[in-house]
C-alpha cells in the first residue's frame, strides 16, 4: 500500500511537469506566431507596432502633417525586426533607420510623393 500511495505521487508530479511542459512550450508558440505583414516583410508585431508608435509623432511633426495621414510601411529588417521604416502624408515622403545609439533617425529629406 505504501508503495502504491508513492507511486501515485510520482505519476501526479510527471503529470504536473507535462502540464507545465506543454502549457510553456503553447505560449512560446503562441509569442512567435505574433507576426504581422508589413512592405512585404514578415515582421514581429510587437517591436513594428512599438516603432510605428514611435515615429508616427515625429513623422507628423517632420512632414508638417497630422498623424491620423501618416502611412507607415516596413523598408527592411534586421531577422523579422523593422530596420528601415517609410512614413509617407501629405504628399511627401522620408525613410526612418533605426540605430544603436539614437534609436529611430530619419535619414532622408522629405520629398515629394505621388501617394
Amino acid at each position: 500500500m505504501i508503495e502504491l500511495r508513492h507511486e501515485n505521487r510520482r505519476s501526479s508530479l510527471a503529470r504536473a511537469v507535462a502540464g507545465f511542459v506543454v502549457a510553456a512550450a503553447v505560449t512560446l508558440t503562441a509569442s512567435a506566431c505574433a507576426t504581422m505583414e508589413s512592405g512585404g516583410f514578415t515582421v514581429n508585431k510587437d517591436p513594428t507596432e512599438r516603432a510605428f508608435d514611435e515615429i508616427r509623432p515625429r513623422a507628423a511633426f517632420e512632414l508638417r502633417c497630422d498623424q491620423s495621414e501618416i502611412r507607415l510601411v516596413v523598408l527592411g529588417v534586421d531577422g523579422m525586426d523593422p530596420a528601415q521604416i517609410g512614413a509617407s502624408g501629405c504628399g511627401h515622403r522620408v525613410v526612418y533607420v533605426t540605430t544603436p545609439s539614437s534609436g529611430w533617425v530619419m535619414n532622408t529629406e522629405s520629398s515629394r510623393s505621388e501617394d
